[in-house]
């Protein structure tokens, strides 16, 4: 981002950063070209920060962690759906076959 010299003086007056001619002069000859005053290299400049890690790595292997003892639904779903209606059918089975019984 880019902004008039005269723009960053005032935004420095506002805050009360009061500059003389001679320290106004020493950043406009570092940081101002034909285009203004660079405001994103004083900023990183002036408060330096630490560039974000890359965590997708870290990231993913939490979740297969997490992941590893689970078995998903949508794995062999084909099987599951299958053992499920033999389930259902050896149940109603046996409460026929039982029902049977108690008939006289």
């Amino acid at each position: 981002m880019r902004m008039t010299k005269y723009l960053f003086f005032q935004a420095l007056t506002m805050l009360e950063l009061h500059t003389t001619h001679d320290e106004m002069a020493a950043l406009e000859a570092k940081y101002c070209n034909d285009t203004g005053f660079n405001y994103m290299t004083f900023l990183s400049e002036l408060m330096p920060q630490d560039p974000p890690k890359f965590m997708y790595l870290e990231r993913l292997k939490g979740l297969r962690k997490t992941n590893e003892g689970k078995r998903l639904p949508e794995i062999d779903a084909k099987q599951d759906l299958e053992d499920l209606l033999l389930k259902m059918k050896t149940k109603v089975s046996w409460c026929l076959l039982s029902s049977r019984r108690d008939m006289p």
